[in-house]
């Protein structure tokens, strides 16, 4: 077997699947850095919504996943931990059409 054979060059990165009436959502993505981009926060909250049945509840453009504070993450790498860090609120508001 040749190696592009067990590596292919397209992967997917998301994927659904419906298993004995459950509805799956899944992501390879998921670094810190990945969610500065609107984008994958989109992808990723019109998932869950696809997820638990509520498709009819996101807008035609997508999710608003504007982020109402600043959004500095770590690089989650080895020795890159913040001691004392705290999680704060990130509100994402579902249904408002920009």
């Amino acid at each position: 077997m040749e190696e592009l054979d067990l590596y292919p060059l397209d992967n997917p990165v998301a994927w659904t699947k419906s298993y004995r009436g459950a509805r799956i959502f899944f992501t390879t993505l998921g670094h810190p850095y990945d969610f500065r981009e609107p984008a994958m926060r989109r992808l990723l909250v019109n998932g869950i919504f696809w997820a638990l049945g509520l498709e009819d509840r996101i807008p035609v453009g997508g999710a608003n996943v504007d982020l109402n504070a600043e959004y500095a993450p770590s690089d989650a790498a080895f020795g890159g931990y913040r001691r004392g860090q705290e999680p704060r609120q990130m509100q994402t508001i579902i249904g408002k059409e920009r």
